[in-house]
């Protein structure tokens, strides 16, 4: 049997998520008799004696495990040899932070299984704190933009909203955005901003958790084709959030005028190009919430938010909050990601420059990119509930043998980029970015 290690997370002083929490070790090893680590010491939300009382050894150096699992990405002094890591490596489309650190593992004969890449048959992730991401997202650019409009003079109810790092629970958050919401509704939303819309690039788990919130407040749902009569009408409701929802037919067309076809999109994206710009005018906030790779447009250009700035006075297209944090990505304005202590930048739109002092012109960018650790009881026992069931595999695979007889389940298989020092079939195509 092989022993678990949890390791303390050290991505930054914020980061205090664990991929398995203590009751779900009790739980586990009331049927499975497995030995199980915990590093110490750690800022991790779960202290150390909850650990205790679950039946894991707290210990401060762990790596007489076999498998060591975390959350973010292992610094590379840490990687030893011949170990199983189980954490989001942040690897799979070849980030060159990250290249580093996968050929540490590489050179270290170890494996590396990415939670990412925990999938089913049809591709569609199993283990995941995407939810939550969209939800500290969303309580995150409400406090921001509340602030912002601070700065630019206008005072709404939105002040009332704390980061989504000092509530202790998303219960106590919802709790406190639905009496700012009642506010808002009793006031209207400030006249300069109205109709207050905000536009969600995408559907999945993290646009999901960003909807939790943000349909706290009195919302009504409007297609992305309505936007501009909804504007130039006048014909909407001073105290109403409206809500857009992008699918990916109202990101991208075919360059040459065939219809949309999902899987084309999917298969070929280089065959498609952006539409979203059009619709920027009517927005006040924009959620990215897709997923993006190299292959993918870039939605939001550098060159396109140049031209909006100079056609529209703030405050009413200002804020995003880039979700999906793909640096020059989807948002080609994403120019770095951020952390909790700074969670956002504005972007320059006329010298194409990221700048820290909030108090100046510019698009508020919020780029944190562990947004879930923001909610770290939350979403760590979301996610601990989903890894749970893949433990008791985890722990009796045989790593000595080849992967396809390992005994891990076909979902883990999947989600292994290198296994004993190689990198696996289906991720051979990393190794152009290794050099």
């Amino acid at each position: 049997m092989n022993t678990l290690g949890i390791r303390a997370e050290d991505k930054n002083r914020w980061e205090k998520r664990v991929p398995l929490v203590p009751e779900h070790i009790a739980e586990l090893k009331q049927s499975l008799s497995f030995p199980v680590v915990v590093e110490s010491p750690s800022i991790r939300v779960f202290p150390d004696d909850q650990y205790l009382r679950s039946g894991a050894q707290v210990t401060q150096d762990i790596n007489q495990a076999e498998i060591i699992i975390g959350v973010k990405e292992i610094p590379i002094e840490k990687i030893v040899d011949d170990k199983v890591y189980l954490f989001f490596s942040h690897t799979i489309k070849g980030q060159k932070p990250n290249m580093p650190l996968l050929q540490r593992i590489l050179d270290c004969g170890s494996t590396l299984i990415d939670y990412e890449r925990i999938v089913d048959d049809a591709n569609r992730r199993l283990i995941f704190f995407g939810n939550y991401a969209g939800t500290a997202g969303a309580i995150d650019i409400l406090w921001l933009i509340g602030l912002e409009w601070q700065r630019l003079g206008i005072l709404s109810p939105l002040l009332e909203i704390k980061q989504a790092l000092y509530y202790p629970s998303v219960s106590s958050a919802r709790e406190e955005i639905a009496s700012v919401a009642r506010k808002i509704e009793a006031r209207s939303w400030p006249i300069a901003l109205q109709p207050m819309v905000i536009g969600i690039w995408g559907y999945g788990n993290v646009s999901r958790g960003a909807q939790d919130i943000l349909t706290l407040f009195r919302h009504e749902y409007i297609q992305p084709d309505h936007l501009a009569s909804l504007r130039h009408s006048g014909n909407f409701s001073p105290d109403t959030l409206y809500l857009c929802v992008f699918h990916e037919d109202h990101m991208v067309r075919h360059r040459h005028g065939q219809a949309f076809n999902l899987q084309h999109y999917y298969q070929h994206p280089e065959d498609f190009e952006p539409i979203t710009e059009p619709f920027l005018p009517y927005l006040n906030v924009l959620i990215n919430a897709v997923y993006w790779n190299k292959q993918y447009p870039h939605f939001f250009s550098r060159h396109s938010a140049s031209q909006l700035w100079e056609r529209l006075s703030e405050p009413r297209f200002f804020a995003i909050a880039d979700l999906s944090c793909d640096v020059a990505g989807g948002v080609e304005l994403t120019l770095k990601t951020t952390d909790s202590g700074q969670p956002a930048f504005k972007y320059n739109p006329i010298t194409g420059q990221a700048d820290d002092d909030l108090t100046h012109p510019g698009y508020l960018i919020l780029a944190v990119d562990n947004l879930p650790g923001e909610l770290a009881y939350d979403s760590s026992c979301f996610f601990s509930n989903l890894l749970k069931e893949y433990i008791p595999n985890l722990v009796q695979a045989d790593f000595q043998k080849p992967l396809t007889s390992s005994g891990l389940s076909p979902a883990l298989q999947r989600a292994v980029i290198t296994y004993r020092g190689q990198l696996t079939p289906a991720y051979q195509y990393l190794e152009k970015f290794l050099h």
